[in-house]
């Protein structure tokens, strides 16, 4: 559990910051804000919020409230979620950049805060009683709010998991406005649907959907609302992109740059430079790398080396997790905590391809390594923080690169021509390869806040 003063990784120096950021906001309201931070000011007057209803506890208990934080779907804990206790009023979310910075507060004053651990449990300590309060659950730009009635004094109130559950509609809470495009090498769309989100959130590229779907060369229309735009609508101008807070490119089973031209390239480096986030799969390698035969330069060209004539991965094969670091330690975690490693530190991969060889270390961080006979040693998943020019705690964006299929040994296909979800959508949402967990667990990962490191 890492709670306020203790987090090593980028999202826990959100906490480390936080008091500092909440006492700078408090001065500026009122000169008593050093005697008394807790206290708020309302246009000149002062009124006494949640900190007054805590209470001394004997024996050096408290009063708190404990739990888990589940995606949508209800079964899967999430690590890195931020709970807190609102003092205030939380302000709307706004789509699309910029970015979430960990060393920013979040909004509504926060009381009390924590970070899920890596079986997404939450403890909140010292938090008040006898009084109703406001529950905040942000998982980057997923938020959801929860009424939490009054506390009995000094004992622990475990919360009913099906409240902290982030939302499956935008009734629900907030859900990041992502764009994602569809391929025949992949049904990204319906792993997207696996985390829980209700069908009526998916849709086409207006309307109040929150996952909004283009088509690239996979499936290009959806049940009962149908056909989908173009991929190349999505890119063709900066401030298509810049409306979504995410978007996410299947592979379409080659680099396609011909609806990948230069200028989308540059846009979609300036998109993430701004506060973005990308997820890219195999060969929407195009978009970091460049062209395979030249012509097109990629966004980040050094921060990975290539090997594009990769014999094809067939069968499964095991990756190896990077746990050197806060973060793959997490996901190390997680993955044996949830079923999808039988074995700590490891993974079994479903037709992995092995297009990356290596990443440049000062730039970008590798979440796993894989070693086959066919290609020798690749990377199958790493992230970088952009602008990567940037000083460290500078960066604004974050993309992610995962050289997996998220259909590879799954009943789920996206068939060029092919309609969401009836005709590729097969499996349960509730039944997910070792595989899937883990690129679920990147897609959420994906949003997380971007700090004083490149993680």
């Amino acid at each position: 559990m890492h709670a306020i003063g203790f987090g090593t990784s980028a999202s826990g120096a959100r906490f480390l910051l936080l008091l500092t950021a909440l006492a700078a906001s408090l001065q500026a309201e009122q000169a008593k804000a050093d005697a008394f931070p807790d206290t708020i000011s309302f246009d000149g007057f002062e009124a006494c919020g949640l900190q007054c209803a805590r209470v001394q506890c004997p024996g050096n208990g408290t009063t708190s409230l404990s739990g888990t934080i589940y995606a949508p779907e209800g079964t899967l804990p999430l690590p890195n979620v931020e709970v807190y206790i609102a003092n205030a009023t939380v302000a709307p979310l706004v789509d699309g950049p910029p970015a979430l910075r960990c060393d920013e507060a979040p909004s509504g004053h926060p009381l009390v805060a924590t970070l899920t651990d890596s079986d997404g449990k939450f403890k909140l300590v010292n938090v008040p009683a006898g009084t109703p309060m406001n529950l905040v659950v942000l998982a980057g730009k997923w938020r959801r709010q929860v009424a939490v009635p009054a506390l009995s004094a000094c004992v622990d109130t475990p919360i009913d998991p099906v409240a902290t559950r982030l939302p499956r509609t935008h009734v629900e809470g907030d859900i990041p406005l992502t764009a994602v495009v569809t391929g025949n090498g992949e049904a990204l769309e319906c792993l997207l649907r696996k985390t829980g989100v209700a069908d009526s959130e998916f849709g086409s590229n207006s309307g109040s959907a929150r996952i909004r779907l283009f088509t690239g060369n996979g499936a290009s229309s959806i049940d009962g609302g149908g056909a989908l735009a173009n991929a190349t609508t999505l890119w063709a101008t900066g401030t298509s992109l810049s409306s979504y807070d995410q978007v996410m490119l299947a592979c379409e089973s080659a680099q396609q740059p011909a609806t990948q031209p230069q200028t989308a390239v540059d846009g979609m480096k300036t998109y993430a430079d701004s506060g973005g986030r990308v997820y890219l799969s195999h060969w929407q390698n195009l978009w970091i790398a460049g062209q395979i035969n030249g012509g097109i330069i990629g966004a980040w060209p050094t921060v990975a080396s290539w090997n594009f004539n990769a014999s094809t991965v067939s069968g499964s094969k095991t990756a190896t997790i990077n746990a050197t670091f806060v973060q793959g330690k997490t996901l190390e975690d997680w993955l044996f905590a949830t079923g999808a490693s039988a074995i700590v530190g490891s993974l079994v991969l479903n037709e992995p391809r092995q297009t990356t060889t290596a990443v440049d270390g000062s730039a970008a961080r590798s979440w796993m390594t894989l070693n086959t006979v066919e290609n020798g040693t690749s990377i199958p998943y790493f992230s970088f923080t952009t602008p990567t020019t940037a000083a460290d705690g500078a960066q604004q964006g974050r993309v992610l690169f995962v050289d997996l299929h998220a259909n590879a040994g799954g009943a789920d296909m996206s068939a060029t021509g092919s309609s969401f979800p009836s005709s590729g959508c097969h499996s349960a949402v509730n039944t997910m390869t070792a595989q899937e967990k883990a690129l679920l667990y990147a897609t959420f990962d994906l949003q997380r806040c971007v700090g004083s490191t490149r993680e």
